[in-house]
């Protein structure tokens, strides 16, 4: 019976995990807070076919004011149960009592960065690696009061972001990934980057291979 907020919801790899989730059992997710700065088409249908169990509750990442809003909502929302699990898709939107999840890169890592320098992209490579120490330092900060920090790798999805039709994975196989590890994952993840685990993935030949561990 756990709950989920799940940031930059309205469409490609956030709407496809809250979809993911939609079609769970009600045992597995009680209640998906879908948060974006605002509610396409795509998510407004999902919502309407959720049963109640999707809520979407507005809120811009780039905005404190905003930010803080969508908490108190949420709070609203849950009550004295508190948030089980936090997917920080877009940007940063605070923590969740058991599990905070942001989503990961390989072009963090400094020891595959001969690998990755076929891509010039430096900005966006220094950018998940500081999301890398920012998740480390989490972790250690927040670990006595009983939360699990990680940045999960869902690798190459089919996103407008994540390379269209030439990356990897479907957004299915991408959010299937995400959720999984949320679930499994426990202590020993904490402060840790790892790769999502997709079967039939696991020793792809390409940079990235699908198989659940720790980056590097």
């Amino acid at each position: 019976m756990a709950s989920y907020l799940v940031s930059g919801s309205s469409r490609g790899l956030g709407l496809a995990m809250v979809a993911h989730l939609a079609n769970s059992s009600p045992s597995d997710a009680r209640v998906i807070f879908a948060t974006a700065r605002s509610e396409t088409p795509d998510l407004k249908e999902l919502i309407e076919k959720s049963s109640g169990r999707v809520v979407y509750i507005e809120m811009d990442t780039t905005d404190q004011a905003s930010v803080d809003k969508a908490v108190k909502a949420v709070e609203i929302q849950l009550g004295d149960r508190g948030l089980d699990y936090l997917v920080n898709n877009a940007g940063v939107g605070g923590f969740a009592p058991d599990w905070t999840e942001k989503i990961a890169s390989t072009m963090g890592s400094l020891t595959l960065a001969e690998p990755f320098s076929v891509y010039p992209l430096p900005a966006y490579k220094i950018s998940k690696a500081a999301l890398n120490a920012l998740t480390v330092q989490w972790a250690y900060a927040l670990s006595s009061e009983g939360f699990v920090v990680s940045a999960i790798n869902p690798g190459t999805v089919k996103t407008a972001m994540g390379g269209g039709d030439i990356a990897d994975l479907t957004l299915e196989q991408g959010a299937r990934g995400i959720i999984e590890a949320l679930v499994k994952g426990g202590a020993e993840k904490n402060g840790t980057s790892f790769m999502i685990e997709v079967a039939g993935w696991e020793n792809a030949t390409g940079v990235h291979q699908y198989n659940g561990k720790t980056m590097p």
